[in-house]
């Protein structure tokens, strides 16, 4: 999910700053529209998608942002400016907020397991349907793939803690 998100963000990102300013570097294009935070995370994301002498890309520049960059990116204070101009696309038929709280709920839940800290408290079958649900927004057929490979149910069914089934 984090990776569908992040590609369809950057994929209209992309072509809304081509059409727009001729430049596939839409992290430079949005500067003057973005928190201070994001211009921040953006220059760090360049500075270790360059170290060792590679050149910049856009694709090295995404491939170091983090959930959070994207969460964020989702943020109220961008409705009027990068969800209207663009980002709306990615997720076709949504608003902006029910997107945005759909990816917060995972972006904790990602960051939990990342910081490798108990998740057995939390909704677990509710937040793996709710990725795929995410997913689904983004691509129909990404969201089956992912759930047909998805080991996750079964997992949680072995286990006791596991909270509710849906």
């Amino acid at each position: 999910m984090e990776v569908l998100v992040r590609n369809a963000l950057h994929r209209e990102l992309t072509a809304w700053s081509q059409q727009r300013y001729q430049t596939d570097r839409w992290y430079a294009a949005i500067d003057p529209l973005v928190s201070e935070q994001t211009r921040r995370d953006t220059r760090e994301a360049i500075r270790r998608g360059t170290r060792n002498g590679r050149a910049e890309t856009p694709g090295r520049v995404v491939a170091e942002l983090n959930l959070g960059f994207w969460r964020f990116l989702l943020a109220r204070r961008y409705d009027g400016t990068l969800w209207r101009y663009c980002m709306y696309r990615a997720f076709p038929g949504k608003r902006r907020a029910d997107v945005e709280r759909a990816v917060s709920e995972l972006h904790v839940l990602r960051n939990r397991i990342g910081h490798h800290e108990p998740i057995h408290n939390r909704p677990l079958y509710a937040l793996l349907a709710l990725s795929l649900e995410v997913a689904s927004w983004i691509d129909p057929e990404a969201r089956e793939w992912i759930a047909a490979g998805d080991l996750t149910p079964s997992l949680l069914a072995q286990r006791s803690w596991t909270g509710k089934q849906p």
